[in-house]
């Protein structure tokens, strides 16, 4: 929150549309409740618009992270009534996207744009060789108020 102030944090997270709670040593801790599906105009219909970047799972490898118990990591995928999902839930949830995934066959110098609301993505892990460098980018769009799903458009 960018702040050394506590009430200024608690501020700043409820102005986001955060819950709050102070954990053990200052720890912060914010939720955001929120669908895991969202309603695409162009389309007219919901879609899934949930990863395991929304879970602690997506840290198992972050060097300042991946050493934290899962309870201390930040993120949580959980069902509509806040149960919390198993790890064999989100290994198929993983398994699913990993299934019918569409494999993009790269070359050097190619890029790939890809609209975050009509597919869901990810890329395999990267292992380099010895020597070997590769440069990743990421271009951001304009942000958007989450509208969630809607009943009708199932």
């Amino acid at each position: 929150m960018l702040t050394e102030d506590p009430h200024v944090a608690e501020q700043r997270a409820r102005e986001r549309g955060l819950e709050i709670e102070w954990g053990p040593d200052r720890l912060l801790r914010t939720r955001y409740y929120v669908s895991a599906f969202e309603y695409f105009a162009p389309l007219d219909r919901n879609l899934l618009y949930a990863s395991v970047a929304d879970d602690g799972m997506w840290f198992d490898t972050w060097p300042k992270v991946m050493h934290l118990p899962y309870d201390r990591r930040p993120l949580k995928l959980t069902f509509g009534d806040l149960t919390e999902m198993t790890r064999e839930e989100k290994r198929l949830f993983v398994d699913v996207y990993d299934r019918f995934g569409i494999p993009i066959d790269w070359n050097k110098g190619d890029v790939a744009i890809v609209c975050n609301y009509r597919f869901a993505h990810g890329r395999p892990g990267i292992h380099l060789e010895d020597g070997e460098e590769r440069e990743l980018g990421v271009l951001l769009g304009e942000t958007f108020e989450r509208v969630g799903d809607l009943d009708d458009k199932w």
